[in-house]
């Protein structure tokens, strides 16, 4: 830019005197005073220094003329101002989800592997019951790092998820972007590196409880009619044939909690196991486990019967979870 107006310059001041070199060249007013032409030339010089700028549009540095003589403290309007674009793009460290469409002969086990994630996070995030019913065309959330999803009690609280989990409660903190406590009982709150219990993969598996005893289904799950009476009843279990005296085991590790007779069941037994699952088991010829007693699973707890209100030697078996009764069928493999 200083190039241009140097040169501008020299042009301006250098007119006087190749005006008044013309005038001798060509004889005009001899007697008038050169400097004094030379002096108006000089004056029109000055007026006309704005039109001998370069007409470009541009300063001399390339850039468009935005105007020398005013300044503006926003942009003139119409203006375009390019603006870095600034995608929200959340941390590493913060929980987010991508979406993955299930497709024909996907497994939870496969879209795991192909997203970079253990299978608890994909059934966490997804309350997936029934792991071997993946609907194609079901839309998965694939979380950006490993974890769990918890449901909130009013008694939690971070530092005790913290203890629970053995996970840093700032890390809890930082991942679900906490600021302060005080999230209503019933939300959910993500628990990086977390695992599912061992017993809840089996039961999304279907892999939970074993059949107790070997025989064939009489009467499932549901209404149907009493063998007695003939009207319609509910029937909490499944009824499970076999032969008098055969051995009935736990269908799942557990304890002992109770057994007895009565005139419904006959002689049964009740088991506990972790994740508020308790099995019965009725009708028995013979109790061969008492209260308190840690079983294995499979163990023999008694013997298959006709005790009670039977109407021949089967075993009547049931599941329940925290209180209300589950279909055995979904369970069992």
């Amino acid at each position: 830019m200083m190039h241009k107006l140097c040169a501008a310059c020299k042009r301006i001041f250098s007119l006087p005197l190749r005006i008044a070199a013309r005038l001798r060249s060509l004889k005009i007013a001899p007697h008038a005073p050169l400097e004094a032409l030379a002096l108006a030339a000089f004056f029109f010089a000055v007026i006309s220094f704005p039109f001998l700028l370069p007409e470009s549009g541009e300063n001399g540095l390339g850039q468009p003329d935005l105007g020398i003589y005013e300044e503006y403290d926003e942009a003139p309007e119409g203006a375009e101002i390019a603006e870095a674009e600034d995608p929200e793009v959340p941390p590493k460290n913060v929980l987010s989800f991508t979406r993955y469409t299930v497709e024909k002969g996907d497994t939870i086990s496969e879209i795991a592997s192909k997203n970079g994630r253990s299978q608890d996070s994909i059934i966490s995030c997804n309350n997936i019951e029934r792991a071997r019913l993946l609907q194609i065309g079901t839309e998965l959330l694939i979380p950006n790092m490993n974890g769990i999803m918890h449901r909130l009690v009013a008694a939690d609280t971070l530092e005790k998820l913290a203890v629970t989990y053995r996970i840093p409660e700032e890390q809890i903190r930082e991942v679900n972007n906490i600021e302060e406590d005080g999230s209503p009982a019933g939300e959910k709150i993500f628990i990086p590196e977390a695992k599912l219990p061992s017993i809840e993969l089996r039961r999304v598996w279907g892999e939970l409880f074993r059949y107790p005893v070997r025989g064939w289904i009489t009467s499932r799950y549901g209404y149907r009619n009493d063998p007695f009476t003939g009207k319609k009843r509910f029937h909490n279990g499944i009824d499970i044939a076999g032969v008098h005296g055969q051995a009935v085991g736990a269908a799942l590790e557990g304890r002992v909690i109770e057994t007895g007779f009565n005139n419904m069941s006959g002689n049964y037994v009740v088991v506990a196991h972790a994740g508020g699952y308790v099995s019965s088991y009725a009708h028995l010829s013979l109790i061969r486990a008492k209260k308190g007693d840690w079983l294995k699973d499979g163990q023999r707890l008694g013997d298959v019967g006709s005790t009670g209100y039977s109407t021949g030697d089967h075993l009547h078996f049931s599941i329940s979870r925290w209180g209300k009764s589950v279909n055995p069928a979904l369970l069992l493999h």
